[in-house]
C-alpha cells in the first residue's frame, strides 16, 4: 500500500510504500505545547503527531483540528493501534549487581 505525500516547499507529490517505513515516532501537545508520553497518552484533549521516517527523509503527520477523515494520517494511525506493544524500561527487572 502506498500513502500520497503533498510537499509543498518543493512543490511535489510523493508516494511513499508504507512497507518501507522505518520508524514511526510518536510525540503528544496539549493546548498547542508539546507534553511529555505521561501526560499525553490519557490525556483525551492531547493531539498526537507522528514523524515518520522513510529512508534518510522524515515527514510529519497531526489529526486535523476539526477531526475530518484523513486516509494518510488514519492509515499511520492504523500502524500505530496495530503495533505489538513490547515492554518498557520500567518494566524490565533492575540489573543485578555484580558479584564481590
Amino acid at each position: 500500500m502506498f500513502i500520497r505525500v503533498f510537499k509543498p516547499k518543493e512543490m511535489k507529490e510523493v508516494l511513499i510504500n508504507v512497507n518501507h517505513i522505518r520508524k514511526i515516532e510518536v510525540s503528544y501537545t496539549v493546548n498547542g505545547f508539546r507534553t511529555s508520553l505521561e501526560m499525553g497518552i490519557p490525556d483525551p484533549n492531547a493531539e498526537r503527531w507522528y514523524t515518520v521516517f522513510v529512508g534518510n527523509e522524515e515527514y510529519h503527520f497531526q489529526r486535523d483540528e476539526d477531526g475530518g477523515s484523513d486516509p494518510v494520517l488514519e492509515t499511520i494511525e492504523k500502524i500505530y493501534k496495530d503495533a505489538i506493544k513490547g515492554p518498557t524500561e520500567a518494566d524490565q527487572p533492575p540489573d543485578e549487581a555484580p558479584e564481590s
